[in-house]
């Protein structure tokens, strides 16, 4: 299923964090500190987020992906209404348009 996919994580270890972080840049929106949006065009599922993450983390981590059926996603709201918005296309991602 194509769609957006929130991911939040709870890792302790700086350099384990930094690794998520380096590894969901190209792809997606930082919204809060250890909260990503990853929009529908990059074409990732939850499932395959949690598993490209999964070698980056010990038992002792948390992380968390969000795959919101795309009724629930068009539903989604954010807070402060003026402040971040979900993009299409995150910073990282460079599109071609031939």
């Amino acid at each position: 299923m194509k769609g957006p996919v929130v991911v939040l994580y709870d890792i302790a270890d700086e350099e384990r964090r930094a690794l998520v972080r380096t590894a969901l840049r190209p792809f997606a929106d930082r919204f809060q500190q250890s909260g990503w949006y990853i929009p529908p065009v990059a074409g990732f599922t939850a499932t395959r987020v949690t598993a490209g993450l999964s070698s980056l983390i010990l038992p002792s981590d948390r992380v968390a992906a969000y795959q919101p059926c795309p009724r629930c996603a068009q539903d989604m709201r954010w807070l402060p209404t003026d402040a971040w918005r979900p993009s299409d296309t995150p910073a990282g991602i460079f599109m071609s348009h031939r």
